[in-house]
């Protein structure tokens, strides 16, 4: 499942570079996909054994195949989904 989500991510991504969607809608689908993985608790899929430790950029996670995770249009697109993530935690939504 987290493997899916993370192409569906990487899909939402493509679409916004390829300008088939705005950068608002797609950094909220990301983001809402990002929080179910998180819900869920799983580890994410290509974590390293026991151990080892890695820094890599956000952009890697939702960088679609024949892109770069430089591309300042995927920078742009993790600066807006962590400032909804920052809005999101200043304002949470309240389930009934």
């Amino acid at each position: 499942m987290v493997r899916h989500t993370q192409i569906r991510m990487r899909e939402a991504a493509r679409q916004y570079l390829e300008g088939n969607r705005d950068v608002e809608s797609v950094a909220t689908e990301i983001l809402q996909r990002s929080k179910w993985v998180q819900r869920q608790g799983w580890p994410p899929p290509d974590m390293p054994e026991e151990g080892v430790a890695t820094l890599e950029p956000a952009t890697v996670e939702i960088t679609p195949s024949g892109y770069s995770s430089s591309d300042p249009r995927l920078v742009a697109l993790v600066e807006k989904i962590t400032e909804l993530w920052m809005q999101d935690r200043t304002h949470p939504t309240q389930n009934p």
